[in-house]
């Protein structure tokens, strides 16, 4: 899958350790995006993390409760120390 949009940009995407958060950070991922994969889930997080570099794509996992707005600036601020200022992100989580 192509989409020269996203080659060599960052995506931040919250709720990513299953369902369609899942699924789009794969899909981010196949199209040479690196992946901040953002959740509360830390194992399935970094699982979902090593699939995507076992397939040849770039992820890290952040843990963050994106109800906490200090966890959230922080996310991005290592997001940004990490990659730089080219990022995109795709909220796939829900607070309740």
């Amino acid at each position: 899958m192509t989409f020269p949009v996203l080659e060599g940009k960052v995506a931040i995407v919250t709720g990513a350790p299953m369902g369609m958060g899942e699924s789009t950070a794969k899909l981010f991922a196949e199209a040479k995006a690196k992946v901040v994969i953002a959740d509360f889930n830390e194992e399935k997080g970094c699982q979902v993390a090593e699939e995507i570099k076992a397939a040849g794509g770039e992820a890290t996992f952040v843990k963050v409760d994106i109800s906490n707005s200090e966890q959230v600036q922080e996310m991005v601020t290592f997001t940004v120390e990490t990659y730089g200022k080219r990022v995109a992100t795709q909220n796939m989580s829900t607070v309740t």
